[in-house]
């Protein structure tokens, strides 16, 4: 083989793929890139592609063109967060039969209006069934959410919507929370007609996530049921504060989407989370910055110039923003905005709590030992969850929920040991 043409066949990319399935339905691909091929004869064997995004059901000429005026979007655990049976079971004792009952409509179990948002999202219950040649059947719960903007949207908004329903979603079921279908409806406009929504399939490349068999809604922070009465207000404000705060979002999701991330480097995370959160909510400095520069124009005429120019730079560098709050004093003023029952089920009643954690963090990204890392494994993957649910804490008082929601049962569903 050619190594030009070796080179050349692996580097095949297609911003836009128009076709069509087997069953005639037209469909788009979206970043398309070639895996492998048939090398030696083009006229056997197949290829293989990776496509980031595909839509099935319309063809789009670009990406610009994409847009939905809703979408339906089915999330895992969805069903288990409910925690409402659509089936109804009735027993005949006397004829010895059982008697299933299905809803043939489907329930709208609840409205939202967010309207900062100026969308409408629904929750929806229904069913799926199926049987086979045996005459076995099966019934299974199917939930989803409807989206509804007030105008057609792209399709990055529809993505950045659902991606942030599924992190409100994760800290209510306390399990990492993954899409598993989507679709969209698209404005059709016909000839000599009104225009018409027709259903388009989505399929994007998402993060591989499993279900575990064992969630339920009595093991979740949040079940629906819980946040029924409040849910509008709190996701219109889960949304405006995701705008504020979005890296702790991030980060502290993060801990729940990868379950195999090192102690350290999730104690790290938490940390620094707790830090941004802070920074952006709490604010706060020992002065001002203008204070500060009298003091900071002394303190480098003090540096000797017998340093190396690098040294001097990097001392400059800290002490310019040496009027900011320490780590410690940020984790004290968190912590002490937080009622006395509240502070003793997350720090477990160790009054050395901020502190053994800011000697951690130290410990681990300078150079040198102790703190809670040096009391093992153990004892650092309780600190994470602890400082976990410290920040499940801070996120769901700022959407409006007071102190006394956080009770020792709620702790224990997020993992926390309580003394």
């Amino acid at each position: 083989m050619d190594p030009g043409t070796h080179r050349e066949f692996f580097s095949k990319r297609f911003e836009v793929v128009l076709g069509q399935t087997e069953d005639g339905r037209p469909c788009t691909a979206f970043g398309v890139a070639q895996l492998s091929g048939s090398l030696f004869n083009p006229d056997q064997g197949r290829s293989r592609y990776r496509v980031h995004r595909l839509y099935v059901g319309s063809h789009f000429a670009s990406e610009k063109d994409i847009a939905f005026t809703g979408q339906t979007v089915e999330f895992s655990y969805l069903e288990d967060w409910l925690s409402i049976n659509p089936f109804q079971f009735i027993r005949n004792d006397e004829a010895n039969k059982l008697t299933i009952e299905m809803p043939v409509e489907t329930q709208e179990i609840a409205t939202l209006r967010l309207t900062d948002r100026t969308t409408t999202l629904s929750l929806h219950l229904g069913k799926t069934l199926s049987f086979d040649g045996r005459g076995e059947f099966e019934g299974a719960r199917r939930a989803w959410f409807e989206i509804k903007p007030d105008n057609a949207q792209p399709h990055a908004w529809f993505e950045d919507f659902s991606g942030s329903l599924g992190n409100f979603l994760t800290i209510c079921v306390g399990e990492p929370v993954f899409p598993r279908r989507v679709s969209g409806r698209r404005a059709i406009v016909c000839e000599s007609e009104n225009p018409v929504e027709k259903d388009i399939d989505i399929y994007l490349r998402l993060p591989e996530g499993r279900e575990k068999d064992d969630v339920s809604y009595a093991d979740m922070p949040f079940p629906f049921r819980a946040i029924r009465q409040t849910a509008e207000s709190l996701l219109s404000s889960w949304f405006s504060l995701e705008e504020r705060i979005g890296p702790v979002f991030g980060l502290l999701l993060g801990t729940y989407y990868n379950s195999r991330m090192y102690v350290e480097t999730e104690f790290l995370t938490l940390m620094q989370a707790l830090e941004i959160f802070h920074r952006r909510l709490v604010k706060g400095s020992y002065v001002q910055p203008s204070e500060w520069l009298p003091y900071l124009d002394e303190l480098l005429r003090a540096i000797p110039s017998t340093l190396s120019s690098s040294h001097r730079k990097s001392l400059s560098k800290r002490l310019e923003y040496g009027y900011e709050y320490s780590l410690r004093k940020r984790l004290n003023d968190i912590v002490g905005s937080l009622n006395d029952a509240v502070q003793k089920r997350i720090t477990g009643g160790n009054s050395n709590f901020v502190a053994e954690c800011a000697d951690t963090r130290n410990a681990l990204v300078h150079e040198g030992g102790g703190g809670i890392e040096s009391k093992g494994l153990v004892a650092m993957h309780r600190t994470n969850r602890q400082l976990r649910a410290l920040l499940n804490v801070l996120i769901w008082k700022q959407l409006g929920l007071p102190d006394e929601t956080f009770t020792d049962d709620w702790f224990r569903r997020l993992g926390v040991e309580l003394q």
